[in-house]
C-alpha cells in the first residue's frame, strides 16, 4: 500500500464561527471584535537559540518537543497506549485505522461501526490525547489559534529545519511521500471525538491537520531541504478553505487518498 507510517502519525467546539473569527487567514490581522484571546508573552515557554535552525522558532520548538515526548522519549504510559493500539488494530495500527475508517465511510456504517471498532481503545486514546495536549497547551496556551495555524502551515511547507534532529529527519514535516500520516492523525482524532475524549478541543485541530496535509501535498518537501514559504495569497486561500469546513466536510475531504482533491 504505502510506506509504514512513523513518528508523526501519533495521534481534533465545532470550530465554525470560532475558527473563522480567529483564523480566517494567515499573515493578516483579525478584527478586534473577532480576534481570539491572545496569550501573554509570560505564558509562553522560553524558546532556545539553536544555531542553524531555519523557520519560526516557536513552530520549530513545538514540533521538536512534540516528537520528543510523543516518540523519542515517551513515558511508559504513552508506550503502553501505543502497544494497546497494536493489540486492537493490528501490527500496523496507523494503516489499519485508515483502512477501517475509509471502509466504514464507504459502507455507510460510519460513525457507529467505526466507534464500535475503537471503543476498546478509549483508555489508550485518552492517554495519547492528554500527552498531545500537554505539548500543545505549553507552546500555544489558551488555544492560541493563530499560533497553531502558523505551526501547522509551517509544518507542511518544509520551512522548518532543526539541526538537533538526525540527518534525513531535520525538516519538520510529515514523513513520507505521499504523507499518509495526516490521514492516520485525522482517524485517531475522530476516534477520540466519537469516544468523548477532548471532543471540542480536537475539533479545533482537525482543519489544521487538513490544511497542513494540503500544503505538504502541494509542496512535496524533501528531507533536510529548506523550502521558501508558499505565496501568502495561496496560504490565505488554503487556510480560509480549511478553517471554514465543518467536521462533516473534513470527513468528506479525508475520503480522498492520498492527496486532497485536485492535488496530484
Amino acid at each position: 500500500m504505502t510506506p509504514p507510517i512513523d513518528r508523526r502519525q501519533a495521534l481534533r467546539t465545532s470550530a465554525g464561527a470560532l475558527l473563522v473569527a480567529g483564523l480566517a487567514t494567515v499573515g493578516t490581522a483579525t478584527t478586534a471584535s473577532a480576534a481570539p484571546v491572545r496569550p501573554k508573552s509570560a505564558d509562553y515557554p522560553e524558546i532556545p537559540n539553536v544555531p542553524g535552525m531555519n523557520g519560526d522558532p516557536r513552530s520549530n520548538e513545538f514540533w521538536y518537543v512534540f516528537d520528543q515526548e510523543l516518540w523519542y522519549h515517551r513515558t511508559p504510559e504513552v508506550i503502553a497506549a501505543n502497544e494497546k493500539l497494536g493489540e486492537v488494530l493490528g501490527e500496523d495500527p496507523e494503516v489499519a485505522i485508515i483502512q477501517a475508517y475509509l471502509a466504514h465511510r464507504s459502507a455507510g456504517t460510519y460513525p457507529s461501526g467505526f466507534r464500535t471498532l475503537v471503543t476498546p481503545l478509549k483508555e489508550a486514546l485518552t492517554v495519547l490525547s492528554d500527552a498531545q495536549w500537554s505539548v500543545i497547551d505549553r507552546y500555544y496556551p489558551h488555544t492560541d489559534l493563530a499560533g497553531l495555524t502558523k505551526a501547522f502551515a509551517d509544518f507542511g511547507q518544509g520551512v522548518l529545519y532543526d539541526p538537533r534532529l538526525s540527518e534525513g529527519q531535520r525538516s519538520h514535516t510529515m514523513n513520507g511521500n505521499p504523507p499518509v500520516g495526516f490521514h492516520a492523525w485525522h482517524c485517531y482524532l475522530r476516534a477520540m471525538q466519537l469516544l468523548g475524549i477532548d471532543s471540542r478541543r480536537w475539533a479545533v485541530i482537525d482543519p489544521l491537520i487538513g490544511l497542513s496535509w494540503e500544503i505538504q501535498s502541494i509542496v512535496k518537501p524533501q528531507p533536510d531541504v529548506i523550502y521558501p514559504p508558499l505565496d501568502v495569497k495561496v496560504l490565505r486561500r488554503l487556510t480560509a478553505k480549511w478553517l471554514s469546513r465543518s467536521p462533516a466536510e473534513c470527513d468528506t475531504a479525508f475520503e480522498t487518498f492520498p492527496y486532497p482533491q485536485g492535488v496530484s
